[in-house]
């Protein structure tokens, strides 16, 4: 597939959304504790793009030219793409793996030096006989962070192709912490329960029209039970299976404020800013957190 085609059409900003809950942090009581400020080796001001796009099934030179051109054509701290974005989801493929992350992972590397900024997105990765619905994180120095996809999706028989993640990691990115799902992580709050380890959760996704109205719901419903930002990027078009995806990339305050969401059924990229001190600031002023449930996750 050439990556000029109508397969991917031309990606624009058609939201741009900066962070926005003034409102809300200034109501009600006053905190007890002055305002904080974002430790030095802190980037105050975080900038995301989601990039809502179509995949083209099993084509990995054409998708990741496609991505590429996107990645150049704009800046940010992050950009955020679909879950396994280099293939669709095509975890009946064997020769579609990457080994270690392969030629995906290498691009990756190569294209966040080149532009110095981070990006993440999901390659099914073959490690050890193994292949992991694998979520990497790059950065424009070249480290490396991953986390394997937990809850595998048994109503479309993922876990006959793919094996279950093991561990349950923080990403750090300009000193934020990061938490990250893959798709039908989403489903599962226990796993993803916030005790005071991260600032921002991303979730990266083909999740079908179908049952969007769930996603719609569940990514705010994270970011509020958490009190953290949540940011989720979902794909467009069909993918090798038959399913439809309209997209509803979106991004919620840790109040559940919507800051950023995508125009539905095309592809486009969704940027925001999110701030560092705000989310600590509204944590210290409703103390939420401090009143979880406490309890140890078993692997």
């Amino acid at each position: 597939m050439n990556p000029e085609n109508e397969t991917h059409k031309t990606v624009k900003n058609s939201c741009h959304a900066s962070e926005d809950f003034y409102k809300d942090f200034s109501s009600g009581k006053k905190s007890s504790s002055a305002a904080r400020n974002s430790p030095e080796n802190v980037k105050e001001e975080l900038v995301i793009s989601l990039v809502q796009s179509d995949i083209a099934n099993g084509d990995i030179p054409a998708n990741i030219a496609h991505f590429g051109q996107i990645i150049a054509s704009g800046t940010a701290d992050l950009w955020v793409l679909p879950e396994t974005f280099a293939t669709g989801f095509a975890s009946t493929a064997p020769s579609l793996a990457q080994k270690d992350g392969g030629q995906v992972l290498q691009w990756m590397k190569d294209t966040a030096a080149a532009h110095s900024t981070a990006i993440c997105g999901t390659v099914i990765t073959e490690d050890n006989g193994r292949r992991f619905n694998r979520f990497y994180m790059v950065d424009s120095a070249g480290k490396v962070q991953h986390y394997d996809k937990r809850h595998l999706f048994s109503y479309g028989n993922e876990q006959k192709h793919i094996s279950q993640g093991t561990e349950r990691p923080v990403w750090t990115l300009l000193g934020w912490k990061i938490m990250p799902l893959v798709c039908y992580d989403l489903r599962f709050p226990v796993w993803s329960r916030n005790d005071s380890e991260y600032e921002l959760m991303i979730v990266t996704a083909n999740w079908p029209e179908s049952r969007i109205t769930a996603w719609d719901v569940l990514l705010r419903a994270r970011a509020i039970e958490n009190m953290a930002y949540v940011a989720g990027v979902n794909r467009v078009g069909n993918d090798i299976l038959g399913s439809v995806h309209t997209g509803h990339s979106l991004a919620y305050s840790p109040l559940g404020k919507i800051i950023g969401e995508s125009e539905n059924g095309t592809e486009c990229i969704v940027q925001v800013k999110m701030s560092y001190s705000r989310v600590h600031n509204i944590r210290d002023k409703y103390g939420f957190l401090a009143d979880k449930d406490r309890f140890e996750i078993s692997m």
